[in-house]
């Protein structure tokens, strides 16, 4: 039987405190190693792709414009397709990066093509169809960089103890340079000697855009993103000229510009229209981001389906060749690489002339300048 501390001499009782405190401390070390033990067991094991991209997005992308989230998006949907989402990071090897690069070499350049299919079945038929694949520019600066950044962050974190993308580069022996051209003139002509441009009848409600869309990319230059997000309601008067505004989440802070609105367009019914639609918002019915927030995907699809219909230019072209169209018409008018070209256009300006236009009385110069831009092969009537 144990004998109780009271029964104790204070010396007895002293050295059962100390020989119990022993015990104590032996055990708080027992249960600091095993701690230790299962944090180094995690650690060896790692954390998951999938994981380490959640933590990564939310702490270092969310606060990124929103072009620069869907890159990042787009760049990490196709290394987890590849490697997997339950991928464990330090297990994750240099051939792993490099299966993931060989495999972004065989996709298609064209979002439409092969569009709901996987990067496999994409890459199958990208080979098949003999379709333009991604660019070496592309690869390099919109997947390579990313998925370079996220393993250094994952390296800091100590959540794996390499960078296996880091110093790999894409190689571009043996690769063209892909030109997007822009449509013939007998295209051109093609196109909008058939519905729903010959005889006009512009379309109504959430079909609007189809009459009209292609219309803004031929006399603007419009990118399909930045025609789907207009605003009715920035389609205003200034200075006695009728103008509107490219807003939204749109390519770069250039994109966002104020425009006179082209004779033309004005001459069909487009200002009208957009009177109309003033008390909706946007001036095209049923727009809205898809899931991975991209605007005009559905308008470009059906445009891209329509051409291809019709018998109209070459595999791989589509909307945004209408805007090489607008590009050619610059130049043609003498505006191509000037301040007031690249303002119309939406790119960086080639000097600082460009930060100007669209504010106060350069109103009436802007719309000199878009008058400028025309078609002689092309004639249209009002409905």
């Amino acid at each position: 039987m144990h004998q109780s501390t009271a029964e104790l001499t204070p010396e007895e009782a002293a050295m059962v405190d100390v020989v119990r405190e022993a015990k104590e401390a032996r055990a708080e070390d027992v249960m600091a190693a095993t701690a230790t033990v299962r944090a180094g067991t995690e650690r060896i094991a790692g954390k998951t792709l999938g994981d380490a991209i959640a933590f990564y997005t939310e702490h270092r992308v969310a606060n990124k414009k929103g072009s620069t989230q869907k890159s990042n998006g787009t760049a990490f949907a196709f290394l987890i397709a590849v490697l997997g989402e339950s991928a464990r990071l330090p297990q994750i090897t240099r051939d792993d990066a490099r299966k993931a690069l060989a495999m972004l070499h065989r996709q298609p350049s064209a979002q439409w093509a092969g569009k709901g299919l996987s990067i496999y079945e994409r890459a199958s038929l990208a080979e098949k169809e003999g379709l333009p694949c991604l660019s070496s520019k592309t690869i390099r600066d919109s997947y390579l960089s990313f998925w370079g950044a996220l393993f250094r962050y994952a390296v800091q974190e100590e959540w794996t103890a390499r960078n296996v993308f880091d110093g790999l580069t894409v190689e571009v022996a043996g690769r063209k340079t892909e030109k997007r051209f822009p449509y013939s003139d007998s295209d051109l002509t093609k196109l909008f000697a058939a519905e729903p441009w010959t005889p006009p009848t512009p379309l109504k409600d959430e079909l609007a855009i189809r009459y009209w869309g292609p219309l803004i990319a031929l006399f603007h230059g419009l990118r399909r993103g930045e025609i789907a997000q207009l605003d009715a309601t920035k389609f205003q008067v200034q200075n006695d000229v009728m103008m509107f505004e490219v807003t939204g989440d749109v390519k770069n802070r250039n994109a966002k510009r104020k425009l006179a609105l082209h004779p033309e367009l004005i001459r069909l019914g487009l200002f009208a229209f957009a009177q109309q639609r003033s008390s909706h918002g946007l001036l095209f019915e049923g727009q809205a981001a898809d899931r991975r927030s991209i605007w005009g995907d559905a308008f470009g699809d059906w445009f891209g389906r329509h051409r291809k219909k019709l018998g109209v230019g070459q595999r791989g072209q589509g909307l945004h060749a209408l805007r090489h169209n607008f590009e050619d018409a610059l130049r043609e008018a003498e505006l191509h690489q000037t301040a007031i070209g690249q303002y119309l256009a939406g790119r960086k300006a080639v000097d600082q002339v460009g930060a100007n236009y669209g504010a106060g009385d350069s109103a009436q110069r802007l719309f000199e300048a878009i008058n400028k831009v025309r078609y002689p092969m092309l004639s249209f009537e009002p409905a």
